[in-house]
């Protein structure tokens, strides 16, 4: 009886568990996105920009480590990118 009740609780421990790290994920997911779309749309707008190169790579950067599930890592190169090209980001 004990053993049931044990694995009862990590059962629910660790459904709990993944729905946290699930909403946490689709947020990542979705941060990646919309900051890939604003450094898309700032390149486009800062092409003679003296950083233009630098933000690129660090766009290729973002890309690369969210497509890999990397999304604070991704987030961090596209929010860079968009340091150099001069964009104000919402907090």
């Amino acid at each position: 009886m004990r053993f049931v009740n044990v694995a009862a609780a990590a059962a629910v421990c660790l459904g709990l568990g993944i729905s946290v790290a699930s909403a946490q994920e689709v947020a990542s997911i979705s941060s990646c996105l919309s900051l890939a779309d604003k450094v898309k749309t700032a390149l486009g707008d800062s092409a003679q920009s003296s950083n233009f190169d630098a933000a690129k790579k660090e766009r290729t950067f973002g890309q690369e480590y969210c497509t890999n599930g990397f999304y604070a890592q991704g987030v961090s190169h596209y929010s860079r990118a968009l340091q150099l090209l001069g964009v104000a980001q919402k907090s």
